[in-house]
């Protein structure tokens, strides 16, 4: 309720029903009954929106109070609204009390009521329905029921008062489905799972392990029994189980063969709940490694014994020097990732044999295992330089059996972890030269080929750490260079500040050509005005032809927007390369034309036509396919000089295009129709071909198109009628296997050309020609039914367009009719310049008012008289909207006061020797509309 006493409704929820309805009622907070016109009873559970229950009250014959409303004992006399709210009136006949719905029928009186939660799960137990009534008790347990009635109190207590009314239900399914002796394997296989999940939802593990195990006696009921306590074991639902029952669940994994199951489970019991000398037998027996180190890790908190017992088993297979089996590679793998895992304890054991089995991996599982906190203390660094020592020692002095590739593998890890910031271990200056000399020794091998770039990131770290400040860094570019750690060159040229020769840095290495053109644009913004710019250009340009196979588009970038004073230079070095020419030109003209951003640019920087003209002629050359299009979007260039080009190259398309330019119509067709008459002298078997004739065929029709609007009758019919008489010869002979294909290109020609010239001298051409002349009517119906079709639609479109013309003309008239016989009244009664009355004249004047409504004294304006404060300073004045008249002037006292003055401009207009004679206007200018 607002602060006016007005009461006002926020809507919360909006409930959608799919039916009609008849009546709503509220039967608790959450639960809704609602009638349908069908006299269908829904129930809803607002919140969810969910149909709980449908229920027919067809046998309840309601009473409708449809008479009343309609005012049928009065005669009808009732409104509209009041006889339509009536028609299915039954609001006396449906009410609702608490959760009870009171229905009047014709005959009975009816009473619904939802039932009470535990009414509800006694009604599915007579029903033998147990496991519905335990789904619906655990959503009563859970509070995800709906329509409940009668579960009340505080929510613990209605979770209790939930749970006892579960357990009962749960104690007579065991009772009285699950028989001891008795019951199928498929009831078993049903009700067992249900009621494992329940106990262990209601933590109830007496039920779990007393009274539901001892119902289990047979052997296929505890087989169930078994495997369905599986998935709550792999879910950490159920760690502890009594010794008794686990003794047998190992026993029937292992009778099953499903030992993978049987070791996932163990590794997630409690170890106090397994029989320990069982277990260890059978992981011995069938190589379950991971139960084994559990029971070892969790039971006996022992991490030495498991690699003690087992790394023996993957030394002797190494020893045989075979091929590893899955076993083993699994064993290894297994160890790999325990020591992972434990060596932030204190077990280092037998490194030789992880070493040998993957080098790299091991180091990897070393470095991961140094990130961890027990590492960072003074404990843990120097644990970790003791383990570095054992490394160098193993590895280095005593390594006569590690491969170059397995100690390269750990110099590279010495190197990352020296180049970490906390990192305190000592090592000696002969061996940082070791270390150095070793990551930048020659990669040809293809034993260290993968490594290059493992080995050429561990320098950088060491070298960004610090490490080898104090390293000679001369021989150290030395050594980068020749192992191609161009990355590492890069790094020493910035520190020398030779940014010139990082150029050379990005040129060479495959990984990073394409950012050459990023770095350029950086340094050339760094270098704007310095002297090592010139630096920088040298290298460009020695370099040119490098940088055009990365990405010619890219260089003609960076050169029109860096560096557009070396374009001259590059051309000329690049003469005696026409190959590489073309790259540079098209590079720097495909980026010009087509990049949205250089807009400003096309107009600034202009190539000269000699440029422009060498690439048209490259593109002769090199991409023919290029020069049309090239040549009708440019026009930097000399249109004879083109000419010659592109006659020398034998352009065809392009050359019509350029004496199209020069007028020389009759030329460019010439020279279309030869390529035409070449088509056409093929077998037009082919698509290709086809595909092609159509397209000569186009641009020959468009040429005589844009050519016939500049030329007389005469000369059009010298375009269009060779051009007819090339599509038409082909079809007199009488072998002609493509005459559909030449037919409908000579009837597009006609509807294209009947535009142009007359239609009679058309139907002459055609008639004369040999090809339909001893024809029948029926060879040329198809092109005169075309042409006349195109005539009748150009006449038709003709009379509606004059038909437009004379209606516009005609309200335009009637308009300016209209307003020059409107009358004109004056904004003012006074000279709009000199501000006297209008009636106030001198000798010989008249006044003249225009249209919008300015009047002025005649001599008070110059002439020609147009409207001064209308018309704009400056621009030329319309003709007066309204000529002058003389206005007859009445007169005047000399006695007479101002007053007297006033009152005689109030009453100018209606003073019967006022008279206005008003003229129309000039017509308007029509020149243009027809």
């Amino acid at each position: 309720m607002d602060g006016r006493s007005k009461i006002r409704f926020v809507p919360l929820q909006r409930v959608t029903v799919s039916y009609l309805l008849l009546s709503l009622h509220w039967l608790n907070t959450r639960t809704l009954a609602t009638v349908d016109t069908m006299e269908q009873l829904h129930l809803l559970d607002v919140r969810t929106q969910e149909e709980l229950e449908v229920l027919d009250l067809a046998e309840v014959r309601l009473v409708y109070g449809t008479s009343h409303f309609k005012g049928l004992a009065t005669g009808g006399n009732v409104s509209k609204a009041m006889a339509l709210a009536g028609e299915r009136a039954c609001y006396n006949s449906i009410v609702s009390f608490g959760n009870q719905m009171l229905l009047l029928g014709t005959k009975t009186f009816h009473v619904l009521t939802i039932r009470a939660w535990n009414e509800r799960l006694n009604h599915l137990i007579k029903q033998n329905r147990y496991l519905d009534a335990l789904v619906l008790g655990m959503d009563f347990y859970q509070d995800k029921a709906k329509a409940v009635v009668g579960l009340k109190g505080p929510k613990q207590k209605r979770k209790e008062m939930a749970r006892d009314k579960v357990l009962e239900i749960l104690h007579m399914y065991i009772e009285e489905v699950l028989e001891p002796g008795g019951g199928d394997i498929e009831l078993c296989q049903e009700a067992l799972p249900a009621c494992i999940e329940y106990c262990i939802e209601l933590e109830v593990p007496d039920v779990l392990f007393g009274k539901l195990w001892e119902a289990c006696i047979d052997h296929a009921a505890q087989a169930c029994y078994m495997e369905s306590l599986e998935p709550w074991l792999l879910n950490d639902r159920l760690s502890a189980v009594p010794p008794s029952i686990t003794q047998q669940f190992v026993s029937h994994y292992e009778r099953q063969g499903m030992l993978e199951a049987l070791e996932a489970c163990i590794v997630h019991l409690n170890v106090a709940s397994l029989d320990i000398d069982q277990v260890m037998r059978l992981c011995r027996a069938n190589g379950l490694y991971d139960a084994m180190i559990h029971i070892y890790n969790r039971g006996l908190k022992d991490y030495i014994t498991p690699l003690e017992e087992l790394m023996p088993i993957l030394q002797a297979a190494l020893a045989t020097g075979k091929q590893l089996t899955d076993n083993h590679i699994a064993l290894g793998n297994k160890l790999l990732v325990y020591i992972s895992c434990c060596l932030a304890g204190r077990a280092y054991p037998l490194f030789w044999a992880l070493l040998h089995f993957d080098t790299r991996e091991f180091l990897n599982v070393l470095a991961l295992a140094f990130e961890e906190p027990e590492f960072t203390s003074e404990l843990g660094l120097r644990q970790v330089q003791r383990l570095v020592d054992i490394l160098l020692l193993v590895m280095v002095q005593q390594g006569e059996e590690f491969t170059p590739s397995q100690v390269g593998s750990l110099f590279t890890f010495l190197a990352r972890q020296l180049a970490k910031p906390w990192c305190s271990l000592h090592v000696e200056r002969q061996l940082f030269e070791q270390v150095v000399e070793f990551l930048t020794a020659d990669s040809g091998s293809s034993g260290t080929m993968g490594l290059h770039e493992e080995r050429q990131q561990a320098l950088l770290e060491l070298m960004r750490a610090g490490g080898l400040a104090h390293y000679n860094q001369d021989k150290l570019l030395i050594l980068a260079d020749k192992a191609a750690f161009y990355r590492v060159c890069e790094l020493l040229y910035e520190q020398r500040l030779e940014y010139d020769k990082i150029l050379h840095c990005y040129l060479k290495d495959p990984l990073r050509k394409p950012q050459v053109f990023s770095y350029l644009h950086n340094i050339l913004v760094i270098y704007a005005n310095t002297v090592d710019r010139v630096k920088v250009e040298t290298q460009i340009m020695d370099n040119i032809k490098e940088l055009l196979d990365i990405d010619a588009t890219k260089t003609g970038q960076i050169l029109l927007l860096k560096v557009a004073h070396l374009i001259p230079k590059i051309v000329e070095k690049l003469q005696t390369e026409p190959k590489a020419l073309f790259q540079f030109l098209q590079g720097l003209f495909d980026y010009r034309e087509s990049h949205s951003g250089l807009a400003q640019l096309k107009d600034e920087l202009n190539f000269e036509p000699e440029l422009v003209e060498q690439y048209i002629e490259l593109l002769c050359e090199f991409s023919p396919e290029k020069v049309y299009p090239y040549i009708t979007s440019s026009e930097n260039y000399r249109l004879d000089t083109a000419l010659e080009i592109t006659r020398k190259h034998s352009q065809i398309e392009a050359t019509a295009y350029l004496l199209e330019k020069t007028g020389d119509f009759q030329s460019a067709l010439n020279l279309m129709m030869e390529k035409l008459e070449e088509l056409l002298a093929k077998k037009l078997s082919d698509d290709i071909v086809i595909d092609e004739l159509c397209h000569v065929t186009s641009k020959c029709i468009g040429l005589c198109q844009r050519g016939s609007t500049m030329l007389d009758e005469k000369s059009r019919q010298s375009l269009w009628f060779p051009l007819l008489e090339t599509l038409m010869k082909p079809q007199r002979r009488d072998n002609c296997a493509n005459k559909p294909v030449l037919k409908e290109l000579t009837q597009q020609l006609l509807m294209a050309m009947s535009g142009y010239v007359s239609l009679p001298a058309i139907i002459q051409v055609i008639l004369m020609d040999p090809a339909y002349k001893g024809g029948k009517f029926g060879d040329i119906r198809e092109l005169m039914m075309g042409m006349l079709s195109n005539s009748c639609y150009e006449e038709t479109l003709l009379q509606a367009t004059a038909r437009l013309l004379s209606t516009d003309l005609h309200h335009r008239l009637a308009k300016l009719l209209a307003s020059t016989n409107q009358g004109i009244s004056p904004r003012n009664l006074s000279c709009a310049l000199c501000h006297k009355p209008l009636n106030v004249l001198k000798e010989d004047d008249n006044d003249i008012l225009f249209r919008c409504g300015h009047a002025f004294h005649i001599s008070c304006l110059e002439p020609p008289w147009h409207c001064i404060h209308c018309a704009p300073p400056g621009s030329t004045p319309p003709s007066p909207a309204i000529r002058p008249q003389s206005l007859p002037q009445p007169p005047i006292s000399p006695t007479r006061s101002m007053s007297n003055s006033l009152s005689t401009q109030q009453g100018l207009l209606q003073s019967q020797d006022f008279a206005l004679r008003l003229a129309p206007p000039p017509p308007p200018d029509l020149e243009g509309l027809f």
